[in-house]
């Protein structure tokens, strides 16, 4: 087995931070995109990234000024 190492900026690091603080949800990492930031967020916590009816999601795009796109992790695809 391979030992891979991964670096993240001082930004990235901010907005897991900040999307944790806020929706109080697992995130397991966050890829930036010109005007778009994607949050791959843990499946059992999903419901509590996105709040009742997108607000945190809404609450997210307006502090960061981008677009937030949610993804689903599931450690097991095949269930």
């Amino acid at each position: 087995m391979t030992n891979v190492r991964i670096k993240l900026d001082t930004q990235t690091i901010q907005n897991l931070a900040l999307f944790e603080k806020v929706t109080k949800a697992s995130v397991k990492d966050c890829i930036e995109k010109d005007d778009e930031i994607i949050f791959i967020i843990d499946k059992k916590d999903f419901g509590k990234a996105i709040g009742r009816n997108g607000s945190n999601v809404k609450k997210m795009e307006q502090k960061l000024r981008k677009k937030v796109t949610l993804l689903k992790f599931d450690s097991n695809p095949e269930k």
